[in-house]
């Protein structure tokens, strides 16, 4: 026997559902809903769970309730605050090329190489030891912020100057190196926060600095030198 068909009898005339109305907003119930929060807050203060703005509850039972969920998003406050002490010591750091750049500027290449004061470096000599160390003072800089306490080691400036061809490069390139340096880190020193400048290290002679120190330290070599530099222009203009 053949079994019927399921598909329905298209000759049948079809009920179709009146379409849903508009979803109407209920009325709110200002004073159910204080009581209910009343009572959320009751239920957290037995439990020992402080309240902490309008949380909705979890409840279990009617005697009984979850602690409660907090859906806020953690927000993590921005890392730009920064000090009127810490913002004068970056703007000093970051003056620090231009220094150079002046005190060396109108120097021809024979009065950059000359050494006009008895056992002291030559102008480019100087320069090129500045460099240097803006390297290694650079690395450390990056170390401390990334790092927890790390050790640092001493540089012997004497070694570099006779090993780093200090004669043959050129000037204009190691200045444009200093100020790349500094204007990198400079960008970081300012996304810290004033805590970050406590930041430990320890220097294997020095012992134990902050990076709020290592930064001062690296700030005041540059001038530290142009007064030497202001010396040679001095001798160099008396001969």
């Amino acid at each position: 026997m053949q079994k019927s068909s399921t598909c329905p009898n298209p000759t049948r005339a079809t009920k179709w559902r009146t379409p849903p109305r508009p979803f109407a907003a209920m009325p709110l119930d200002l004073p159910r809903l204080a009581a209910t929060l009343r009572r959320v807050r009751g239920i957290a203060a037995r439990s020992n769970v402080p309240p902490q703005g309008p949380l909705w509850p979890v409840a279990q039972s009617r005697k009984a309730a979850a602690p409660l969920i907090d859906f806020r998003i953690p927000h993590e406050p921005p890392r730009t605050i920064m000090t009127d002490a810490f913002a004068q010591l970056i703007a000093e750091y970051s003056a620090g090329p231009g220094q150079l750049r002046d005190a060396v500027r109108g120097m021809s290449p024979e009065q950059l190489a000359a050494r006009p004061v008895a056992g002291k470096w030559s102008t480019q000599q100087v320069v090129c030891h500045l460099v240097d160390f803006e390297i290694i003072n650079t690395e450390r800089i990056q170390r401390t912020i990334s790092e927890d306490n790390p050790t640092v080691f001493d540089a012997d400036p004497d070694p570099l100057a006779r090993r780093m061809c200090y004669d043959a490069r050129e000037v204009e390139a190691e200045l444009a190196l200093l100020a790349a340096l500094r204007s990198h880190v400079a960008v970081v020193l300012a996304r810290l926060a004033p805590e970050d400048w406590q930041r430990p290290l320890t220097h294997s002679v020095d012992g134990k600095l902050t990076l709020r120190q290592l930064v001062e330290r690296t700030t005041r070599h540059i001038p530290h030198h142009v007064a030497f530099i202001a010396e040679k222009r001095a001798a160099l203009a008396g001969i």
